[in-house]
């Protein structure tokens, strides 16, 4: 995915896919963490762990929470490789 925006200290912005079987079975969560900084221009954020065996369905969400007045994420063009 593509993101910009800022994250400032005390601020929790996670990055999260959680990964399900083909019956919609839950398989499991993997996140990531997004570091405080701040992107003025976008950039390219990749997770690079595999998938479980058995995955065929992916939710990808973003949570934020604690942010201060000025943090602020932009995010866009998700996209999964095999």
């Amino acid at each position: 995915m593509h993101l910009r925006g800022k994250v400032s200290p005390g601020n929790l912005s996670v990055l999260t896919l959680g990964w399900m079987d083909a019956n919609q079975r839950s398989l499991g969560f993997s996140t990531m963490r997004l570091p405080e900084r701040i992107w003025n221009e976008w950039i390219t954020l990749a997770h690079g762990a595999p998938p479980p065996a058995g995955a065929r369905w992916v939710g990808i969400g973003i949570r934020i929470e604690h942010q201060t007045g000025d943090d602020w994420i932009e995010v866009r063009d998700f996209s999964l490789n095999k």
